[in-house]
């Protein structure tokens, strides 16, 4: 039986502060729709990727229970080869606009943060996040997974 795992979560970032936000998953399953919107701040655009895993995201870690701007204390190095752990094609929104909206996505995902020394036991996929423009920025992300419960 498949069924759907719809999370919607806030966090902040300061503007030209690259942040990795963890959201939480199940451990696989497939990403049907990923919208992220800017809630507050100058709108001076965005891009982002998404990742199966935390060493491929970087160093900025953020779970959203601790998602604060300036806080880089994660203890896990970026890899070498991120894009073998990307789920979705990197997105950029423009200057101006405040939302990215992606639906119908059909990204299958196996989470792969058992090969890290830093083990997890709840698994995660990871929000990568690059603001452009200035100053304080908060934000809401909503995502839709499909995961077999069979």
């Amino acid at each position: 039986m498949t069924v759907p795992y719809t999370r919607t979560l806030l966090f902040s970032t300061e503007s030209g502060v690259e942040a990795c936000v963890e959201l939480p998953a199940p451990p696989r399953g497939v990403l049907e729709r990923i919208v992220i919107k800017q809630t507050e701040g100058e709108l001076g655009g965005f891009s982002y990727n998404l990742y199966d895993r935390a060493q491929a995201c970087g160093e900025s870690s953020l779970s959203v229970s601790q998602a604060v701007p300036g806080d880089t204390e994660s203890g896990v190095a970026k890899s070498a080869e991120p894009e073998l752990h990307q789920i979705v094609a990197t997105a950029a929104v423009v200057a101006g606009e405040d939302v990215s909206a992606r639906f119908g996505l059909a990204a299958p995902y196996v989470n792969q943060d058992d090969q890290d020394v830093r083990k997890t036991p709840f698994p995660k996929l990871y929000l990568r996040l690059d603001p452009s423009g200035g100053g304080h920025k908060a934000w809401q992300v909503s995502y839709t997974v499909t995961c077999d419960m069979g």
